[in-house]
């Protein structure tokens, strides 16, 4: 994916901010998408976010960089991970040109990224009406955004 833009998917954080490039060529891109998907013109927006996807190095799945429009983020998001693993599941998507996913469900996604690796339990099927994302379990994560109650401090309490 990265490759129309002048990435090679494996940049460091101090790569990407050296080369600016890339992000000129993209911003035209990022503009036009966030206006296709309603989210208005973006050029001064984060979203929609893009990444480019490579082989994985280290055992993973695949390898990306989270890019805003302008700048590398260090690390990557457990919701970015989630729609690049379901991405890597879907029929017929760039993610799959790159790499392969197995054949058995639910799939583990690893995902290396600057700062890591994130990986996401993921379950899926087909139907009629096409890719049914089922469920999407990250493994390992310092915040808890899917387990469906509030988390506090012990000693705090809602009023």
């Amino acid at each position: 994916m990265g490759l129309g833009f002048g990435f090679t998917g494996y940049e460091s954080r101090e790569e990407l901010n050296r080369n600016h490039e890339p992000f000129a060529r993209f911003e035209p891109v990022h503009v036009g998408a966030g206006v296709m998907m309603g989210l208005g013109e973006g050029s001064h927006s984060v979203a929609p976010k893009f990444g480019p996807l490579t082989m994985a190095r280290d055992g993973g799945s695949l390898e990306a960089r989270r890019v805003l429009a302008w700048t590398p983020h260090p690390s990557f998001a457990v919701t970015g991970s989630i729609c690049t693993g379901a991405g890597w599941l879907a029929p017929d998507t760039v993610a799959q040109g790159i790499a392969k996913p197995p054949s058995g469900r639910p799939a583990t996604f690893a995902l290396e990224h600057l700062s890591g690796s994130l990986n996401v339990v993921i379950d899926d099927t087909t139907s009629k009406d096409g890719f049914v994302l089922r469920c999407a379990d990250p493994l390992r994560t310092a915040c808890k955004p899917f387990h469906g109650k509030i988390s506090m401090p012990d000693g705090h309490a809602l009023l």
